[in-house]
C-alpha cells in the first residue's frame, strides 16, 4: 500500500489514540483499534495524494481538536483496510478544515475490526430482497460503525446468514437506505456489513458514528 495510491474523494479516517497508548493486537496479529486505545475520530474526505502525504478536509471537528495529538489513520476499503500512524499539519491554503497527513511508518493491513463501533439507538427498517416479496420489518439498531450495523430483530423474523437485504436506517438528518449483507447472528442480534456505500452515505454514517461518540461521552460526564 502506498500513500499516492489514495485517490481523490476517497473517504480516510482519524482515531486519535491515548499519548503513550498502542492499538492491541488481535491473535492473527492485526491492529485492533477497538479496545480504547481509538478514543475519538474525525471523517475526511480526500482532496488529493502524493508520496509522503495525503490531502484531506475534515468533515466536522471535536471542540479540543488539536493537531499535535497522536493519530492514526485508516484508509478503509470495500474488502480491506488500511492503517498508518501521521502527523497532522493544517493547510489553510486548501481553506478550513485542511489537513496534510504525514505518514510516519509502512502502511499495515487492518481486518475489518478496525472500525470503532458505538452503541446507537435507533429505529431501522429491514427490506428483504427481491422487495416484491414482503414488506419492510421495523427494527431496532442497538450499536454502528463505519462497515455495518447491529439490529435486533423481531423473534419471529427468518433470515439467514449472507442474505442481502435493503436497510433503511432513520437518522436524525433523514432516512438512508443501504444495501447490507447479513455477517452474525447471536439469538436476535444480528451483524449487518455495509455493502458498497456511496459518497454520500459514507459520510452520513460517519457522521452519525461521530454523533453517538459525542453523545456517549456527555453521558458519561453527566453520570460523573
Amino acid at each position: 500500500m502506498e500513500t499516492s495510491e489514495i485517490t481523490p474523494e476517497s473517504r480516510v479516517i482519524l482515531y486519535f489514540e491515548q499519548p503513550g497508548s498502542t492499538a492491541s493486537r488481535g491473535h492473527d496479529g492485526v491492529i485492533d483499534l477497538v479496545n480504547r486505545a481509538a478514543i475519538q475520530q474525525v471523517n475526511l474526505e480526500v482532496l488529493f495524494s502524493s508520496k509522503e502525504a495525503v490531502f484531506a478536509r475534515a468533515q466536522e471537528l471535536p471542540e479540543d481538536f488539536s493537531p499535535a495529538v497522536t493519530a492514526s489513520l485508516v484508509y478503509p476499503l470495500f474488502s480491506e483496510s488500511w492503517r498508518v500512524p501521521v502527523r497532522i499539519s493544517p493547510i489553510t491554503d486548501l481553506g478550513p478544515k485542511a489537513y496534510a497527513l504525514h505518514p510516519l511508518e509502512e502502511w499495515e493491513y487492518l481486518n475489518r475490526r478496525a472500525f470503532v463501533r458505538v452503541r446507537f439507538d435507533a429505529r431501522v427498517t429491514l427490506v428483504p430482497q427481491p422487495e416484491k416479496t414482503r414488506l419492510g420489518i421495523a427494527c431496532q439498531a442497538v450499536d454502528l460503525s463505519n462497515s455495518g450495523v447491529g439490529i435486533q430483530l423481531p423473534e419471529d423474523f427468518g433470515i439467514e446468514l449472507s442474505d442481502t437485504v435493503l436497510l433503511i436506517l432513520h437518522l436524525d438528518d433523514g432516512d438512508l437506505e443501504v444495501m447490507v449483507e447479513i455477517a452474525s447472528r447471536r439469538g436476535s442480534i444480528v451483524g449487518a456489513q455495509f455493502s458498497r456505500l456511496s459518497a454520500d452515505a459514507e459520510k452520513r454514517i460517519g457522521k452519525a458514528v461521530f454523533q453517538a461518540q459525542i453523545a456517549r461521552k456527555r453521558l458519561l460526564v453527566d453520570d460523573d
